[in-house]
């Protein structure tokens, strides 16, 4: 079997969605079953500053993510890697015109899509003081979402809660639970003991991310 890994995360560094990006790519690389396995960037370029929102309210208007642009998909849709591919594995939930476009030129292809988070409710939290125009983002987030909830042959979550949420948004079960893991060799040493440390000071290291700050609540009032 051949696979085409569609993400934008992969590429990134320092981030938690780039770290579970590559740990599933490695994960599906080491299956018996992958024959080859290729990455495809679909994100494009965004630019900085108000150029970069300009560009994302455009695409954000057409029903496409930020993920995605009409240009990025038609130049993947033309690669050979992509014209190859009997199965693509799409990292993230906001490529759903292109996972549309795929199902209807080319439906023997098996799409499998991966939820990092349900976006629908990621994108309404972080705009949901923000003006209009942000409503639009929210918008496509749905769209994009709901495409990919309908369409796709497998749906993968990180969690049984992703996987309840995906249902009473989209009415679409998870088929499968694919959670956060890390790679590594080291063990923990047997004789390391926590002792009195519950006063010492705790560096929470992480972006400004809502489940980020929910977390950390979390574990300041719980653990």
């Amino acid at each position: 079997m051949k696979v085409l890994y569609v993400s934008s995360h992969y590429f990134g560094n320092g981030s938690g969605g780039a770290l579970v990006s590559k740990n599933n790519y490695e994960l599906l690389k080491d299956l018996n079953s992958v024959s080859e396995i290729s990455v495809c960037d679909a994100s494009g370029y965004l630019g900085r500053g108000v150029f970069r929102k300009i560009i994302i309210f455009i695409r954000a208007f057409f029903g496409f993510s930020s993920l995605l642009g009409v240009l990025n998909l038609y130049t993947l849709l033309r690669k050979p890697v992509f014209l190859e591919a009997n199965t693509i594995w799409f990292d993230g939930s906001l490529y759903g015109p292109l996972i549309s476009k795929i199902k209807n030129e080319y439906p023997r292809k098996k799409i499998i899509v991966f939820y990092h988070n349900i976006e629908f409710d990621f994108y309404r939290e972080i705009y949901m003081n923000k003006s209009f125009l942000y409503k639009g983002l929210v918008r496509s987030a749905y769209k994009n979402e709901m495409l990919c909830s309908s369409l796709s042959d497998y749906v993968i979550t990180l969690s049984k809660a992703d996987g309840k949420r995906l249902e009473d948004v989209y009415g679409c079960e998870s088929d499968y639970i694919l959670p956060v893991f890390l790679c590594g060799t080291h063990e923990l040493d047997s004789n390391y003991v926590m002792k009195d440390e519950i006063n010492n000071k705790i560096l929470f290291v992480g972006s400004k991310f809502p489940p980020n700050e929910e977390a950390l609540r979390f574990l300041v009032d719980n653990v």
